[in-house]
């Protein structure tokens, strides 16, 4: 049986026949669904979705998984749902890890001596959170805030930039131009380097080269 959180991802994927919708409804990186969806038809040795000109769009492959998984999907939330006995006093929170380290935990001890009477649970990972079947209470995530069904509060904006350490920066040279980061070892937290290109975008060079990446690792890791 395939993973669920692949299944779910083609799932959401295929409702909307947009990787991107996907991940805003589930509240993750466009680069995690695109991961799931490729592991899972690695997995079943069969294509879901094929380019079309306003993105993707299903195969017959993809038509008839999502006519089978959608009700078992269904069923496990119901099921779910009548048999949880869900504790009271505590809230479940899901956010990314890198969120967590950085925002999150330093501001959680003051939380607490304020509210002793709240127990706060915390899954940091960048896994699908699902909040409409009640896996957590409250989910921190990149995107819109436009998620159908649900209430979005806006935490904080993001920026989004290139950083190198001094010894690197050094080494290459003069850096000038967003095309000059082109020669160099680009590190990411996705495996096609999905926000490397969507900052290239932004920068003014939609259609840069990108030298090979040496592999995807979380962002904690990347700025140690």
């Amino acid at each position: 049986m395939p993973p669920l959180n692949a299944v779910r991802a083609f799932e959401a994927a295929a409702r909307h026949e947009s990787f991107s919708n996907a991940a805003e409804e589930l509240h993750v990186s466009h680069a995690a669904i695109s991961r799931h969806v490729r592991g899972l038809e690695e997995r079943l040795g069969v294509l879901f979705f094929r380019t079309a000109k306003r993105g993707v769009e299903l195969t017959e492959d993809g038509h008839e998984y999502l006519k089978a998984i959608s009700p078992a999907l269904d069923a496990i939330a119901e099921a779910t749902e009548a048999l949880a006995d869900w504790p009271e006093g505590v809230v479940y929170i899901t956010c990314e890890p890198t969120f967590a380290v950085k925002w999150l935990m330093p501001r959680l001890g003051e939380f607490q001596e304020q509210n002793e009477a709240i127990e706060v649970s915390i899954d940091s990972s960048s896994g699908l959170a699902d909040l409409k079947r009640h896996e957590f209470d409250l989910a921190i995530r990149f995107g819109k805030g436009s998620w159908d069904g649900l209430e979005a509060d806006l935490v904080s904006k993001a920026r989004v930039f290139p950083v190198g350490s001094p010894k690197l920066l050094q080494k290459a040279g003069n850096i000038q131009s967003p095309l000059d980061l082109c020669k160099l070892k680009l590190l990411h937290e996705d495996d096609d380097g999905w926000l490397w290109r969507h900052w290239f975008a932004a920068a003014g060079v939609p259609d840069v080269h990108l030298p090979p990446f040496p592999g995807a690792l979380s962002t904690v890791l990347a700025i140690e």
